[in-house]
């Protein structure tokens, strides 16, 4: 149906975003250089990325209390919206019901 798949789309994107947060969280004392939320001439970039002159690095080492932060909003907000939206999902058991 639609409602489930306008669900996947926001589970996937909420946790993938979450994610990608708290892996650059992790890796930023690795990679210092290379791990971060940079902006550009082409955007905004979370991740990794070669550094340039052009790019300038928004959090530096507070990436990671950020990301921490933000990678646990983003599932959990993701998990409480999709659970809300399951409310409008029609259910399985209802139909197989009716049809017998």
């Amino acid at each position: 149906t639609a409602v489930g798949f306008a669900a996947f789309m926001v589970g996937f994107a909420g946790y993938a975003t979450g994610l990608a947060f708290i892996v650059c969280a992790i890796l930023k004392p690795f990679m210092p250089d290379q791990v971060g939320l940079w902006i550009g001439p082409s955007g905004f970039v979370l991740g990794f990325t070669t550094p340039s002159p052009h790019n300038t690095e928004l959090l530096g080492w507070w990436l990671i209390p950020t990301g921490f932060a933000m990678g646990a909003s983003f599932f959990l907000g993701t998990t409480a919206f999709l659970r809300w939206m399951l409310r409008f999902a029609p259910r399985a058991s209802r139909r197989v019901a009716s049809v017998a």
